[in-house]
């Protein structure tokens, strides 16, 4: 099937010091691309002029966070612990390696002494008490807004919560990426940017794919997405909000780029790992599972995919 749209318009969308393509697939090549419209991560939302940003990571993890100070939490959907353990991870683990881990690509392991750091730290963490009561049987709407209501002094989550903090909260919220490992690295966090759109090389309605992803990559798409509270990741910095937590989002995003490194969501590893990485965290942070049986867990759901791949 020919097509006057498919193959021949190209937008490049740069990305921490590389650039993420749209692009129209060649169907007799097979090929399959296509990207996102909007940017995302998980970082630290927290209560202006009651918490500030502390760096390096070891002395945020130092600091004393009990009762007011605490950390917001939330387990019961499973997938926010994630986004928890994420940041954590990405303060002892490489980049590379949570990657591969993230993307169920070989070359790398779960068993690791950087891996079992992590996962000790994300119990310390538990075990002093900074996190919510009940956190592992918390709603995740219901913990977002007990924040914006002045409950704990951190909530590690999402840049999509900002809007809504923001309308709640107004200039009372703030978002910042976490600190990095150690004093003059750049931040790494988990995140990404959005869910990636694309048209099959199988399409019999390639024209409307490739209009969609050109409407939704378009500046006047742009345009909409920084009016209703997302960051576009076309022509990011002429829609930075000149104040407020969403400005604070642009700022967090352009630094783990340009200084650090994005990771990505350890849920994406294999069609399972969803339920394996949230399962595990409920049961470790409740004291169901140790932190060996807990990587190894994952480890076995993450080497049988590669395997498989491989295969």
């Amino acid at each position: 099937m020919g097509s006057s749209r498919v193959g021949q318009r190209h937008r490049a969308l740069p990305v921490g010091g590389g650039a993420l393509h749209v692009q129209r697939p060649v169907q007799d090549a097979g090929l399959l691309e296509g990207g996102p419209h909007r940017g995302e991560g998980a970082a630290q939302l927290h209560h202006c002029g009651r918490v500030g940003r502390r760096q390096p990571f070891g002395e945020f993890l130092g600091a004393e966070r009990a009762g007011e100070h605490g950390e917001h939490l939330v387990a019961l959907d499973q997938w926010p612990a994630g986004h928890v353990f994420g940041p954590i991870q990405a303060a002892f683990v490489p980049a590379e390696d949570i990657r591969a881990l993230g993307f169920g690509n070989a070359g790398a392991s779960w068993e690791t002494a950087a891996n079992e750091e992590a996962t000790r730290t994300l119990l310390d963490w538990v075990e002093a008490g900074y996190f919510n009561d009940g956190f592992n049987g918390a709603d995740y709407d219901a913990t977002w807004q007990d924040f914006a209501d002045g409950q704990g002094a951190y909530l590690i989550g999402g840049s999509w919560l900002a809007a809504d903090l923001e309308e709640a909260m107004g200039e009372d919220v703030g978002f910042f990426a976490p600190p990095p490992a150690a004093a003059g690295q750049g931040p790494v966090t988990t995140g990404a940017t959005g869910i990636p759109f694309a048209v099959s090389a199988k399409s019999e309605i390639p024209d409307v794919g490739a209009a969609y992803i050109d409407f939704i990559t378009s500046s006047d798409a742009m345009a909409v997405l920084a009016e209703t509270g997302n960051m576009p990741v076309v022509d990011t910095a002429d829609h930075m909000p000149d104040a407020g937590v969403q400005r604070d989002v642009y700022a967090a995003y352009d630094d783990v780029v340009t200084n650090g490194a994005l990771v990505p969501y350890l849920d994406w590893a294999t069609p399972t790992m969803a339920d394996t990485l949230g399962q595990g965290l409920q049961s470790l942070m409740g004291e169901q599972q140790d932190v060996d049986d807990f990587l190894g867990t994952l480890e076995a759901d993450y080497a049988a995919f590669v395997e498989q791949s491989e295969g």
